[in-house]
Protein backbone atom coordinates (compact mmCIF):
# COMPACT_ATOMS: atom_id res chain seq x y z
CA UNK A 1 0.00 0.00 0.00
CA UNK A 2 2.95 2.44 0.87
CA UNK A 3 4.42 1.69 -1.88
CA UNK A 4 1.77 1.81 -4.26
CA UNK A 5 0.78 5.16 -2.87
CA UNK A 6 4.28 6.89 -3.47
CA UNK A 7 4.14 6.15 -6.97
CA UNK A 8 0.92 6.97 -7.76
CA UNK A 9 2.06 9.96 -6.33
CA UNK A 10 5.02 10.79 -8.39
CA UNK A 11 3.67 9.15 -11.48
CA UNK A 12 -0.23 9.64 -11.70
CA UNK A 13 -0.87 12.79 -9.23
CA UNK A 14 2.54 14.81 -9.96
CA UNK A 15 2.60 15.08 -5.88
CA UNK A 16 5.81 14.05 -3.91
CA UNK A 17 5.80 14.15 -0.60
CA UNK A 18 9.26 15.44 0.37
CA UNK A 19 9.43 14.31 4.06
CA UNK A 20 7.79 10.53 3.85
CA UNK A 21 9.21 8.83 6.89
CA UNK A 22 7.00 6.34 9.22
CA UNK A 23 6.31 9.03 11.68
CA UNK A 24 4.13 10.69 8.85
CA UNK A 25 2.17 7.69 7.74
CA UNK A 26 -0.88 6.20 10.00
CA UNK A 27 -3.12 3.37 9.32
CA UNK A 28 -6.73 4.43 10.00
CA UNK A 29 -9.16 1.93 10.72
CA UNK A 30 -12.33 3.16 8.44
CA UNK A 31 -15.00 2.36 11.61
CA UNK A 32 -14.22 5.62 13.06
CA UNK A 33 -16.44 5.45 16.07
CA UNK A 34 -14.10 2.69 17.63
CA UNK A 35 -10.76 4.13 16.40
CA UNK A 36 -10.12 6.04 19.70
CA UNK A 37 -11.85 3.19 22.27
CA UNK A 38 -9.80 0.61 20.10
CA UNK A 39 -6.55 2.39 20.41
CA UNK A 40 -6.98 3.05 24.52
CA UNK A 41 -8.83 0.46 25.65
CA UNK A 42 -6.60 -2.86 26.48
CA UNK A 43 -6.14 -5.30 25.72
CA UNK A 44 -7.28 -4.16 22.42
CA UNK A 45 -4.94 -1.56 21.42
CA UNK A 46 -2.27 -4.89 21.03
CA UNK A 47 -4.43 -6.71 19.27
CA UNK A 48 -5.05 -3.51 16.71
CA UNK A 49 -1.45 -2.97 16.19
CA UNK A 50 -1.01 -6.33 15.70
CA UNK A 51 -3.58 -6.73 12.76
CA UNK A 52 -1.78 -3.31 11.56
CA UNK A 53 1.37 -5.03 10.73
CA UNK A 54 0.12 -7.82 9.27
CA UNK A 55 -1.98 -5.49 6.77
CA UNK A 56 1.03 -3.83 6.10
CA UNK A 57 2.82 -6.82 5.58
CA UNK A 58 0.36 -8.74 3.19
CA UNK A 59 0.56 -5.53 0.69
CA UNK A 60 3.75 -5.11 0.54
CA UNK A 61 4.57 -8.38 -0.27
CA UNK A 62 2.57 -7.63 -3.35
CA UNK A 63 3.93 -11.16 -5.59
CA UNK A 64 1.72 -13.67 -2.96
CA UNK A 65 0.68 -12.87 -0.15
CA UNK A 66 -3.11 -13.23 0.16
CA UNK A 67 -5.01 -9.73 1.21
CA UNK A 68 -6.07 -9.60 4.70
CA UNK A 69 -9.25 -7.99 6.06
CA UNK A 70 -10.39 -7.22 9.80
CA UNK A 71 -13.70 -9.32 9.54
CA UNK A 72 -12.74 -11.46 12.67
CA UNK A 73 -13.03 -8.32 14.96
CA UNK A 74 -15.88 -7.27 16.33
CA UNK A 75 -14.81 -3.33 16.26
CA UNK A 76 -13.03 -3.42 12.68
CA UNK A 77 -15.05 -4.84 10.05
CA UNK A 78 -13.71 -2.61 7.26
CA UNK A 79 -9.72 -2.65 5.71
CA UNK A 80 -8.35 0.65 7.12
CA UNK A 81 -6.69 3.54 5.28
CA UNK A 82 -3.17 4.81 4.42
CA UNK A 83 -3.04 8.30 6.34
CA UNK A 84 -0.07 10.68 5.05
CA UNK A 85 0.69 13.29 7.36
CA UNK A 86 2.46 16.77 7.40
CA UNK A 87 2.23 17.47 3.35
CA UNK A 88 3.84 21.05 4.22
CA UNK A 89 7.55 20.25 2.21
CA UNK A 90 5.61 18.57 -0.70
CA UNK A 91 6.42 20.19 -4.68
CA UNK A 92 4.91 19.24 -7.99
CA UNK A 93 6.92 18.84 -10.76
CA UNK A 94 6.77 20.60 -13.99
CA UNK A 95 5.60 18.19 -17.10
CA UNK A 96 9.37 18.22 -18.60
CA UNK A 97 10.71 17.34 -15.36
CA UNK A 98 7.65 14.95 -14.60
CA UNK A 99 8.50 13.49 -17.98
CA UNK A 100 12.52 13.30 -17.43
CA UNK A 101 11.49 11.41 -13.97
CA UNK A 102 9.54 8.99 -15.80
CA UNK A 103 11.99 8.42 -18.64
CA UNK A 104 14.76 7.90 -15.63
CA UNK A 105 12.70 5.54 -13.56
CA UNK A 106 11.85 3.46 -16.82
CA UNK A 107 14.89 3.66 -18.06
CA UNK A 108 15.89 1.54 -14.61
CA UNK A 109 13.27 -0.73 -14.39
CA UNK A 110 14.23 -2.02 -18.17
CA UNK A 111 17.68 -2.39 -16.98
CA UNK A 112 19.22 0.21 -19.48
CA UNK A 113 21.47 1.61 -17.52
CA UNK A 114 23.71 3.71 -20.07
CA UNK A 115 20.74 5.54 -21.14
CA UNK A 116 20.17 6.60 -17.20
CA UNK A 117 23.39 8.35 -17.15
CA UNK A 118 22.82 10.15 -20.63
CA UNK A 119 19.96 11.59 -18.89
CA UNK A 120 21.77 12.20 -15.74
CA UNK A 121 24.28 14.39 -17.34
CA UNK A 122 21.74 16.20 -20.16
CA UNK A 123 19.46 17.01 -17.45
CA UNK A 124 22.06 18.25 -15.19
CA UNK A 125 21.77 21.98 -14.30
CA UNK A 126 25.46 22.43 -13.67
CA UNK A 127 27.74 19.69 -14.80
CA UNK A 128 31.89 19.66 -15.77
CA UNK A 129 32.07 16.12 -15.99
CA UNK A 130 35.50 15.44 -17.88
CA UNK A 131 34.65 11.82 -19.42
CA UNK A 132 31.30 10.97 -20.14
CA UNK A 133 31.89 7.56 -20.95
CA UNK A 134 33.23 6.53 -17.80
CA UNK A 135 30.17 8.12 -16.06
CA UNK A 136 27.76 6.31 -18.20
CA UNK A 137 29.58 2.99 -17.61
CA UNK A 138 29.51 3.40 -13.88
CA UNK A 139 26.06 4.10 -13.60
CA UNK A 140 25.41 1.58 -16.31
CA UNK A 141 27.01 -1.13 -13.64
CA UNK A 142 25.18 -0.08 -10.65
CA UNK A 143 21.67 -0.02 -12.03
CA UNK A 144 22.39 -3.79 -13.51
CA UNK A 145 23.56 -4.18 -9.84
CA UNK A 146 20.32 -3.15 -8.96
CA UNK A 147 18.23 -4.84 -11.13
CA UNK A 148 19.84 -8.29 -10.67
CA UNK A 149 17.27 -10.64 -9.85
CA UNK A 150 20.12 -12.52 -7.68
CA UNK A 151 21.00 -9.83 -5.53
CA UNK A 152 17.15 -8.66 -5.29
CA UNK A 153 16.27 -9.86 -1.39
CA UNK A 154 19.65 -8.39 -0.19
CA UNK A 155 19.74 -5.25 -2.27
CA UNK A 156 19.93 -2.02 -0.37
CA UNK A 157 18.58 0.90 -2.09
CA UNK A 158 19.33 3.38 0.18
CA UNK A 159 23.36 2.15 -0.02
CA UNK A 160 22.86 1.55 -3.82
CA UNK A 161 21.62 5.88 -4.27
CA UNK A 162 24.34 6.69 -1.51
CA UNK A 163 26.45 4.77 -3.95
CA UNK A 164 24.97 6.97 -6.57
CA UNK A 165 25.71 10.01 -5.07
CA UNK A 166 29.45 9.31 -4.91
CA UNK A 167 29.48 8.56 -8.78
CA UNK A 168 27.79 12.24 -9.47
CA UNK A 169 29.92 13.09 -7.19
CA UNK A 170 33.34 12.17 -8.55
CA UNK A 171 32.29 13.31 -11.59
CA UNK A 172 31.24 16.72 -11.09
CA UNK A 173 27.57 16.03 -11.98
CA UNK A 174 24.77 18.11 -10.38
CA UNK A 175 21.68 16.21 -10.08
CA UNK A 176 18.81 18.23 -10.93
CA UNK A 177 16.42 19.10 -8.29
CA UNK A 178 13.56 16.75 -9.78
CA UNK A 179 15.96 14.21 -9.28
CA UNK A 180 17.15 14.64 -5.56
CA UNK A 181 13.20 15.24 -3.82
CA UNK A 182 12.35 11.35 -5.07
CA UNK A 183 15.40 9.66 -4.68
CA UNK A 184 15.52 11.05 -0.86
CA UNK A 185 11.53 9.96 -1.09
CA UNK A 186 12.67 6.83 -2.51
CA UNK A 187 15.23 6.35 0.23
CA UNK A 188 12.58 6.61 3.40
CA UNK A 189 9.99 4.53 1.77
CA UNK A 190 12.44 1.69 0.96
CA UNK A 191 14.24 1.20 4.67
CA UNK A 192 10.33 1.82 6.03
CA UNK A 193 9.00 -0.74 3.12
CA UNK A 194 11.65 -3.71 3.58
CA UNK A 195 11.61 -3.71 7.31
CA UNK A 196 8.24 -5.26 6.54
CA UNK A 197 8.83 -7.35 3.54
CA UNK A 198 12.38 -8.19 2.67
CA UNK A 199 11.43 -8.79 -0.88
CA UNK A 200 10.31 -5.30 -2.03
CA UNK A 201 10.93 -4.22 -5.57
CA UNK A 202 10.46 -0.68 -5.51
CA UNK A 203 11.37 -0.54 -9.40
CA UNK A 204 9.13 -3.63 -10.49
CA UNK A 205 6.01 -1.89 -8.44
CA UNK A 206 6.46 1.27 -10.36
CA UNK A 207 6.31 -0.70 -14.06
CA UNK A 208 2.47 -0.85 -14.46
CA UNK A 209 2.41 2.88 -13.59
CA UNK A 210 5.18 3.81 -16.20
CA UNK A 211 3.45 1.84 -18.93
CA UNK A 212 -0.11 3.18 -18.33
CA UNK A 213 1.77 6.98 -18.74
CA UNK A 214 3.90 5.74 -22.26
CA UNK A 215 1.43 3.77 -23.76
Amino acid sequence: MGARALLKMIFVDNFVHGDLHPGNILIRFNDNEHILRGVHKAPKADSIVKRGVEFMRSLLNLRSAPRIRFTDSPDLEDEPTLVLLDTGIAISETQKNLNNLKSLFRSVVEKRGYDVGKLLLTQSPFQQCENPEKFCRQVEKLVLKARSEKSLRTLNISALLSEMFTIVAEHKVELDSAFTTVILSVMVLEGFGRSLDPDLDLFQCARPYLLNVFV
